[in-house]
This record gives C-alpha cells, structure tokens and sequence, in this order.
C-alpha cells in the first residue's frame, strides 16, 4: 500500500557559517555499520558531545544517504496512519541524561540553503534533489560526555526499513547550529554506511560472441549474489565444458579469495559454428547449486567482432541515483566489454550538482584505474537532461590516458540548448573526440499532462560531428517508432509516448544519419544489473581508439539486455554505413541472427525517402517491412539473403528480432543501426 507523507513547511534563508572551532568536538558513529541486503532493519546514528555540549534550542541537520525514502516523526502532519506505526518512524533522544530532542521536519536537500556553495561545507553538502535532511531541534541542553542518538525504525519491526538489493555504501553527514542563530557547521566525522553482498548464488558466465577457430576467446566468471552483486569471498572450484567437443579449454578452474569472485578463462575452439559454455560449482565454502550456461559465441573467419556494454548508467554522484563503484561492476559484475558511466552534470545558481569537482575528479580516476585493453575499455562520460525540445543527452568522451584531465565537464544551464553544447564543444577542439547521444527521445513524464512533444529532430537539431547515434531503448522504455500499445512502450513504464515526430524513425525519415545503442539507465551503480538494455559495438579489437571510432562510424546495435549476435550487410556495407549503387543495381541484402533463446520472428525494414508515406493524426513514417520470418518450431539461429528488386530510390533498411521468451518481465528484442543507400534513378525523373 503507498504511504502519502503530507508535510508544510516554511523555507527560511539561513546564512552558513564555516565554525571551523567546533568540527572536531563531536563524533559522530552509527550503531552498526553495515547490513546485508535484502534484509530489513533500523538503524541509529549517535552524536556523541565530546568536549561541547549541545545547547538547548540548537538546530541539528542530519543528511541521510541517498537510498533512504520513508521518513516518518511525530511532529508531521499525518492521514490514516498514525506516524509511529510507519516505515521509517524517527526519534531523537539521548543516551544518558534524558534530555530530550525533537524532530522537527524532513527536507530535500535542494531546498537547503540555496545560496550556499556545498565547497562552503567541503562537499559535505550538495544541492541534491533525492537526498533527504532530518532537522533536529534541541529541548534540552545535551552535557559534554552523553549522546543524542537519532533511531531510524523507531517502533520495531514494522517500521524498519527495506535494505537495498545493491551492494552500495554512502554517508551521513551531521551540520549544527549550536547557537541557534542561522549558522551552520559541517561536522568532520561522516561515517560511512555499507550494505553489503549476500552470499553466492550464481555464476554470470561472459562468453566473447565471436572469435575465429584456433585463436583464443576470454570466458569471464563472475560470482553473484540474489541480487547480482559481486561476491569476492568466495571460495571454491567450478567445472567447466563446452559444446565443441574439440574446444580446447581447463575444465577445473579454482577460484581463490585472491580472486575477488572473478576469473578470466582462455578457450580455443577449433571448429567453425555456434557454441556456449557451462559451468557448474563442485566445491566452494558457499552452496552455489545449478547449472550456469554462457551466451553463443560464433566461430568464423570474420575479423570483425562483437563488443558489449553500456553508455548510461547513474551513481551517488547524479542527483537522483545511489550506489558507487559502477566501473568495477561493469567490469566484474556485469562483465562488459566497454563502459562508460554518466552521471547528471547539473547546475544550478550555487553550485554544481549531480557531478561536483571532487566527483569529477573520482570518476576520471575509476576510468584509469579500471582500463584494461583487450580485455575492459573505459570511456568518461555524463549526461546533460536538456529542457524539451533539445531533451536528454549523454556525452561520452575518447581519450588518452595522460589527457583525461582535459576533457570538458559542461554543467547544464537553465538557458542552455543542445546547440550551446556544440557550439562549446567545438570552441573546446571536441570534434571526433565526442559523441552526444540522445535518450528517451519520444518520452513523456508522468501519466498525465499536456503533450507539447520531446526531443526534436531536424533542423538546428542535426549536428553530423556530435549527433551520430541515438539510443533506441533502455528501462524508460523504447524509442524506436510511435507505439504506446507496444509492450515496451514509455506507457508501459510509467511514462506516455509524445504524439510528436521524436522517436528513431521519424529522425531517419527526416534525414538524420543516427545509429543506434541500448542503455539501462541503472541509477543505481550497477550497469546492466536489471536486464533492461545493452549496446553492441562492431570491432577489429578491444581498445577505446578502435571502439569509438566504430561507435563514430555507427557500427553498433542494440538489444534489450541478451547477447544476441546479429550481422546485417548490403554487398560490403555493414550496419551503420553509407553506401551508393547505381541505377540497375540492386545490393544483396544478407541477415544472420544468433539468438540467446527461441527466436519468434526477424523483420527487415525500409523507409524510402521519395516514395514513403505518413500515418495523419499523429503524423509518423510508416516503414514498410519488406521481409519477415516468423517461426512455428524452436529455433535459435537463422540467416537469409534476398534483393530488394522494389529499390528504386535513396532508401535506408534495418533489421529488428524479437525472441518468445520474456526477460525480467519484458519482451526480448535487437535492432541494427540502419544502412543507408543512395541511389541514382534510371528515368528522367531521377
């Protein structure tokens, strides 16, 4: 049952002050420090008054980590259910003496001292939307030596509170205004609190999709807990064997607690077709039952490969995420290939929030520390949430180690557009070393409301150097066509689809040459975690020089979260490629799908830009599907080739799949990054 919170309170102007004399005076500790997740429990914060006492009449802000959303104290004003008997009942009181505290009200910290920079607090404040604060006012003088300590989860079990399923630590932070005269003082200590991994359950087995006989492919084993975290406790050895009879590979590998819950396995396979891997615990100091079986990996003499990961993920550092660590877990976790974080670069009139200078800072460090070519590729990103019609953008960024600290974080203005961004991009020499892409372009928040449309496209809107590549899906939902039956549709997640030209195929019709990505959007610190999106990148090798220049090219694709192989080519253009033919010409169109289970139909697309024509009321191309398979009998791999003989003008295809069987809960399905043809008429009308 939803639980209302209904608070009124009056926003004062506080002036801050920097009381450096009296930091250090108090600690500040919490009962217990760590909890497992997937748990419920409370949890006490004490301000212990060392050598100052609390006077009476002070004012005490405790900021709460990101993750905690129910709050509840007796001073609120409440319907129905009494606030002692809800999820996050608060009482402050002390240890000793009996003096006695109340809690007065719970705020964003975004509405906290507005004109106030958090460098005033040595970051230990920030102008954050999704993190709360707790306002304590003293009733009675606290003595040097007793505690007050603030009980969250208050009145036992029922009001507890859910621990996350993301292993994840954050901070409390403590300001006091001791005087209760308007100024504030951020006190040092901030401990930390962890929500820790489960025990294993599951091994998340990364098969490279593609390798050629006799050269050797990486097979990553990971340890999970029931949420998917890392578990680097474990302890134990794993069987592994292969449907190549002739693949040559260990078939015992041990892992060691020096492991961390990860190991690295080279297989050669020595016979061209499709093959996966198995694995199976048979010893290890946690039961680790069933077996785990690998994506296919597809044997060939092809010298292009196929390369996962994601481009949109969310962190403590975004305004509206938690959790930290996101490029180990892309790299340990979740088993990528590349990745790259983007945390929300606002700004605001203080301050810089969502990405502060320290955090920056950090998240170019983690993009240094966890690079390993060949093996994991880190990009640095973030993401720009422009006002409609530019709306949302991810700028992920190519770079050279030693030059990391040159790239340009550009916070987000009121007044900006997406063309400012490309204007200061260009003023900053950006060009090829950046990519823009846009997001839930055709998105709606909220259920209701006025349809006045979402990311525009044409015009100004075209950038050929920054706008190369759109990202057709992620847990939003999909953007690739007007839809809002469609199972994934924005309507299905919460959001509604704009009646406006905004998704992908309104922009190719137009003219706008995009290839196409998935993304979670995990705001939680673990890519890919949910199952909800995942961008494929075609390429020779696995460093960031030669992925980004394949995602420049539009040599990418996007599934819903499965590691289906699909190559789609026109003669010699592969997706995402130009291409011109001549009048009489007609190119060989040739598709060939791998999928991760029963595959329920292939669907090859044209959009021909003469001759296509428009549903009225909303306006949208209507892309004619000129070849479908479907499948009556499981099958799990197919591939064809045909000629479009109806080709008589410039026309751009793709291929999208869907497989039977659902995912979490959603549909599985992959797109191609369109080719685009240019074809000259035979007639006197060309």
């Amino acid at each position: 049952m939803k639980k209302y919170l209904f608070v009124f309170f009056v926003v004062i102007s506080v002036v801050v002050s920097a009381q450096n004399s009296i930091k250090d005076d108090f600690r500040i500790q919490l009962q217990t420090d760590s909890f497992l997740i997937n748990t419920y429990s409370a949890k006490t914060l004490y301000i212990i008054a060392d050598s100052t006492p609390i006077y009476k009449n002070a004012k005490i802000k405790v900021i709460f980590p990101k993750f905690f959303g129910d709050y509840a104290w007796d001073n609120m004003l409440w319907i129905l259910i009494p606030p002692n008997l809800r999820a996050g009942y608060m009482q402050a009181r002390s240890v000793h003496s009996g003096k006695r505290a109340v809690i007065n009200a719970v705020t964003n910290c975004s509405d906290e001292f507005q004109t106030t920079p958090s460098s005033f607090f040595d970051y230990k404040f920030a102008h954050e939307n999704n993190q709360r604060m707790v306002t304590i006012e003293m009733l009675d003088t606290l003595p040097v030596g007793d505690t007050l300590q603030l009980i969250y989860g208050a009145n036992g079990s029922a009001t507890f509170t859910y621990n996350s399923m993301v292993a994840h630590s954050d901070n409390f932070s403590v300001l006091l205004d001791n005087r209760n005269n308007g100024l504030f003082t951020a006190l040092k200590d901030q401990p930390e609190l962890v929500f820790k991994h489960a025990a294993p359950k599951n091994i998340n087995i990364a098969l490279a999709s593609t390798a050629k006989s006799g050269q050797p492919a990486l097979l990553k084993l990971m340890l999970n807990d029931i949420g998917k975290n890392r578990t680097p406790n474990f302890s134990g050895t794993i069987q592994l064997s292969c449907s190549d009879p002739n693949a040559v590979f260990p078939s015992i590998v041990a892992i060691t607690p020096a492991d961390s819950g990860v190991k690295d396995v080279y297989v050669t396979f020595n016979n061209k077709g499709i093959f996966s891997m198995s694995s199976k615990v048979i010893s290890s100091n946690f039961p680790v039952t069933g077996t785990f079986v690998s994506n296919p990996i597809y044997i060939s003499d092809d010298s292009i490969h196929i390369y996962w990961g994601d481009f949109h993920t969310h962190t403590k550092f975004s305004r509206d995420g938690f959790g930290s660590d996101s490029y180990l877990f892309a790299r340990n976790g979740a088993g990528h290939d590349f990745y790259s974080g983007t945390d929300h670069s606002d700004f605001n009139q203080t301050d810089t929030f969502g990405i502060n200078t320290k955090e920056w800072n950090t998240l170019q460090q983690e993009a240094l520390r966890y690079n390993q070519p060949n093996r994991f590729v880190t990009f640095l990103g973030y993401e720009n949430s422009l006002d409609n019609p530019s709306g949302h953008y991810n700028f992920i960024y190519n770079f050279e180690d030693s030059l990391v600290h040159e790239i340009p974080m550009l916070a987000k203005n009121p007044l900006f557009t997406i063309q400012n961004f490309w204007t200061k991009l260009n003023q900053a020499n950006q060009q090829k070393k950046v990519l823009s892409i846009p997001h839930h372009t055709g998105k709606l928040f909220g259920s209701t409301g006025p349809d006045n449309g979402a990311s525009q496209f044409g015009g100004n809107f075209v950038n050929k150097e920054y706008k190369r590549l759109i990202e057709i899906y992620s847990g939003h939902g999909l953007g690739e066509y007007y839809n809002p039956n469609h199972n994934l549709a924005y309507d299905k997640f919460g959001g509604r689809d704009t009646k406006f030209p905004c998704f992908a195929q309104d922009a190719w019709a137009i003219g706008e040459r995009l290839g196409v990505i998935a993304s979670t959007d995990s705001h939680n610190g673990t890519p890919s975690q949910t199952n909800v999106g995942l961008a494929a990148i075609l390429s020779d090798s696995l460093n960031r020089n030669k992925l980004f220049t394949n995602l420049y090219n539009r040599h990418s694709y996007a599934t819903t979260g499965e590691k289906i192989i699909l190559k789609f080519t026109m003669d010699k253009a592969i997706m995402g490629d130009e291409m011109s033919v001549a009048c009489d010409s007609f190119p060989t169109i040739q598709v060939n799908v791998i999928g991760t289970d029963v595959l329920d139909f292939i669907e090859v697309l044209k959009w021909d830009f003469k001759n296509g024509t428009y549903t009225t009321n909303p306006v949208h191309p209507i892309y004619k599907i000129i070849k479908k398979v479907s499948f009556s009998t499981p099958v799990k791999n197919h591939s064809f080739a045909f000629i479009d003989t109806s080709m008589q003008d410039s026309c751009l295809y793709y291929v999208r799949v869907k497989q039977k069987n659902m995912v979490s809960n959603r549909e599985v399905w992959a797109w191609s990054s369109p080719i685009w043809v240019n074809k000259t008429r035979c007639d006197s009308t060309a």
